[in-house]
């Protein structure tokens, strides 16, 4: 057994909860980013007529191109 005074051994808990809570931390920053992107890239179309890629957030199945308003299924963006 490895002897440590009782003073070591709370600094080697402390830094262990520290580096844990930054472990946390980053992590969750790392989660929220991917799943933001994934949800901005779920709600992008891109026109088939004229390649303008937008975003579109309502629930409609066929949204209109705001550059020549033709109506586009919900499909992946071919250049992303």
């Amino acid at each position: 057994m490895i002897p440590l005074s009782l003073g070591q051994a709370v600094a080697a808990y402390t830094i262990s909860l520290v580096v844990l809570l930054l472990a946390f931390v980053v992590g969750r920053a790392i989660w929220r980013t991917f799943r933001s992107a994934r949800q901005r890239r779920r709600r992008q179309i891109q026109c088939v007529l004229c390649g303008t890629i937008y975003e579109d957030p309502s629930p409609e199945p066929l949204p209109r191109c705001p550059n020549c308003s033709r109506p586009n299924e919900r499909t992946a963006p071919l250049g992303i």
